[in-house]
């Protein structure tokens, strides 16, 4: 094996990861495998002396592998350059819990709501617990309206070959995907929207009173080639108020509030 990476699990060397160009190998370390407290990294990756192998990177590492050089090195395909329906049909295969798909799915539509472009493969993980496989918290998650530098998406990972203006026709084609509970689902979603709608706003109001939170906007460049210079600048929370404003006009016009009425 090489240009392989060392695997450790809580300080102890568990094994090691390659990739040749053509295909992952992984190997546990022999010395893990004589440990009588030695645990497999995955279901799917019982202890053994056996190379595995596989085209695509293992579901395991997908979320660990360092960024970097390391990454480069191994990583196949980018973060970005899947849809979201490749994302939940590689998923649901491991996430057989009702309940687990449910929360899979909340946590796919809050990011939606709240346009978070950065949302990719690495922003969701899953844990192993007494033989389960449930969704790991979730974590990394903020909106990026609020950025001048921003695309403007409401999401990274294409959804029904859409990253704006995702009506619920478009956003349920994952609903039936993975086969979630369509009854239960719109009512986590209903509860979520309304609580996007009406509760975020007092959180701005907290914001207005902390000290020197202020944000900066660049004016644009014009044709003469001008540097854009900075504007008046405004809180940071008036910032938010104000994308906030927008965004529910962007979700009342595709249709989501009128969806749960």
């Amino acid at each position: 094996m090489q240009n392989f990476l060392f695997v450790y699990k809580k300080d102890r060397l568990v094994g090691y990861l390659n990739f040749d160009g053509k295909q992952y190998e992984f190997v546990y370390d022999s010395n893990y495998l004589s440990q009588s407290n030695a645990k497999p990294i995955s279901l799917d990756m019982l202890l053994t002396d056996t190379v595995f192998v596989s085209e695509k990177i293992f579901n395991v590492f997908e979320q660990v592998i360092p960024e970097g050089i390391d990454r480069k090195l191994l990583e196949k395909k980018a973060n970005y350059d899947i849809s979201s329906e490749h994302l939940f049909e590689a998923i649901k295969k491991d996430l057989t819990l009702k309940s687990e798909r449910l929360i899979l799915l909340k946590y796919y539509f809050y990011s939606m709501i709240i346009a978070h472009e950065d949302m990719h493969t690495k922003n969701l993980s899953v844990l192993t617990e007494d033989n389960k496989i449930r969704m790991s918290p979730l974590y990394d998650i903020a909106t990026t309206a609020v950025y001048q530098g921003a695309f403007h998406r409401e999401t990274a990972l294409l959804i029904n070959g859409k990253d704006k203006n995702i009506r619920p026709a478009d956003f349920y084609k994952l609903v039936d995907l993975i086969e979630a509970n369509k009854k239960r689902f719109n009512k986590e979603a209903a509860h979520i929207l309304f609580r996007y709608t009406h509760n975020l706003p007092e959180y701005f109001d907290k914001l207005e009173k902390l000290p020197d939170i202020i944000f900066y906007e660049r004016s644009r460049v014009n044709r003469t080639g001008r540097k854009p210079r900075f504007t008046k600048p405004i809180s940071f929370a008036e910032r938010l108020r104000r994308k906030h404003q927008q965004r529910i006009k962007q979700l009342d016009k595709a249709g989501w509030y009128k969806y749960f009425n």
